[in-house]
């Protein structure tokens, strides 16, 4: 059976139409995607019987020079040891699918580039994804992970990591060595406490580290010369570094819910800075600094001791919670 034959199967049991790549010359399929953002739910089999699941993935595991396969938000539940037959995977999606465990049978991919395991019910991660040292994106959100394992060490080639709402209280030291990070999440994880070592990701462009426990940022965080947005929103910071006015390209941050008076001087220096949200802290004035960034084109600040706010030119202010927004970030 060729590629086009079980592609056409696969089409007949899914009954919509989905995107998959046949190479030209040599008739076999490289690209897999049962996901449609024009779906209610983006899994385009999440509603099938759990009989025609097992026979779509019985026939895509016959695809063997697959490359790129997404079937996430599908429900699957199991994914079977049949799919090591995709060992030239370099891209896997399989998020939101309550698996529970990450499949064994990955460990048989030869190279992934991209992984994406999040809300899946985890509660750990196989060493085994050590061996990938190409990787460059890794999703593990929204699990009850505990420990990401020393061997990790070896992704040194990782642009984005995600391991937003998991179970770990500490960031591993060695996160901050991955010199190419472009994109750090690490939020709802109870941190109290930001390493000086993040100093040293000089890539960094999107970090969210929201709903943790930290007082105080390190020094070295003024040194992210490449930081874009970040949210440090729901934390217990009660001051930002002197230097924080020391990121030359910070566009976006949201502060809201910390326990902030006042802003460093610096803050003023910001001079790429268009939207904040400083609301839900414990300013006693509105601080004067914010007058001064000149490229400043949104404002949230509500929940404030009731300070009054000076007039903006150019500027939309919020001040109520049911419009407020968060920085906006790359999906």
């Amino acid at each position: 059976m060729s590629d086009l034959d079980v592609v056409n199967k696969i089409k007949g049991i899914v009954g919509k139409p989905f995107s998959y790549k046949i190479e030209f010359e040599t008739e076999q399929c490289t690209e897999l995607d049962l996901t449609s953002p024009d779906d209610n739910f983006q899994g385009l089999i999440r509603h099938h019987s759990v009989a025609e699941k097992a026979e779509i993935i019985s026939l895509i595991s016959k695809l063997n020079n697959l490359r790129y396969l997404n079937l996430r938000r599908n429900k699957l539940r199991t994914l079977p040891s049949t799919l090591a037959n995709l060992n030239k995977l370099n891209f896997l999606d399989i998020a939101s699918n309550e698996l529970g465990v990450v499949p064994e049978w990955i460990k048989e991919i030869e190279d992934l580039h991209y992984l994406n395991v999040g809300v899946n019910q985890l509660t750990e991660l196989p060493i085994f994804l050590s061996k990938f040292i190409n990787l460059e994106e890794l999703l593990v959100h929204k699990n009850q992970i505990k420990v990401f394992h020393d061997e990790y060490q070896a992704f040194s080639k990782l642009r984005m990591i995600n391991f937003y709402f998991n179970q770990m209280p500490q960031i591993p030291e060695f996160v901050f060595s991955y010199s190419n990070l472009s994109t750090l999440s690490w939020g709802v994880s109870k941190v109290n406490k930001l390493s000086s070592s993040i100093g040293n990701l000089k890539k960094l462009q999107y970090f969210t580290f929201a709903a943790n426990e930290i007082e105080y940022l390190p020094d070295s965080f003024c040194e992210l010369d490449s930081l874009v947005a970040t949210r440090l929103h729901k934390n217990k910071l009660k001051e930002l570094p002197a230097g924080f006015g020391r990121l030359p390209k910070l566009e976006q941050v949201t502060l809201y819910q910390n326990n902030l008076k006042s802003l460093p001087a610096s803050f003023e220096n910001l001079s790429h800075l268009q939207k904040i949200n400083l609301s839900w802290n414990d300013f006693e004035t509105f601080p004067a600094q914010v007058q001064k960034l000149k490229k400043l084109k949104w404002l949230a600040y509500f929940y404030n001791k009731e300070t009054p706010i000076p007039s903006f030119e150019g500027v939309e202010v919020v001040l109520d919670k049911e419009l407020a927004m968060d920085a906006i970030y790359p999906s």
